[in-house]
């Protein structure tokens, strides 16, 4: 039997393709960007996304939000019930555990 894949709630941060689903406020958000911005001063590496929003209490307009990692753990992910990865060609769904962690259904 294959490992089942846990995303920690701690150290989980989307990357492009991600689908995040919030069933408390029916919003789906898909992560369309991922990456790394270094500022120019500093040095400093700062991991950031962009995730567009849809619901149908909104009318299915896109919703834009952004994250960065200085918002770890992401206070975003206590309403985030299953994220949607893709792996391998397919999409890997992980649900929300006891313990606040995503494990692989």
């Amino acid at each position: 039997m294959p490992a089942i894949g846990i995303l920690s709630q701690k150290t989980f941060f989307p990357r492009t393709g991600d689908v995040l689903n919030d069933s408390e406020d029916g919003v789906s958000w898909e992560c369309v960007r991922a990456g790394v911005y270094t500022d120019t001063k500093t040095g400093k590496a700062i991991r950031f996304v962009l995730l567009v929003g849809r619901a149908a209490a909104f009318g299915d307009t896109p919703i834009p939000k952004t994250l960065e990692d200085s918002e770890m753990p992401l206070p975003f992910l206590k309403s985030i019930d299953n994220i949607l990865r893709e792996r391998g060609g397919k999409h890997v769904r992980y649900r929300r555990n006891e313990k606040g962690n995503y494990e692989e259904d």
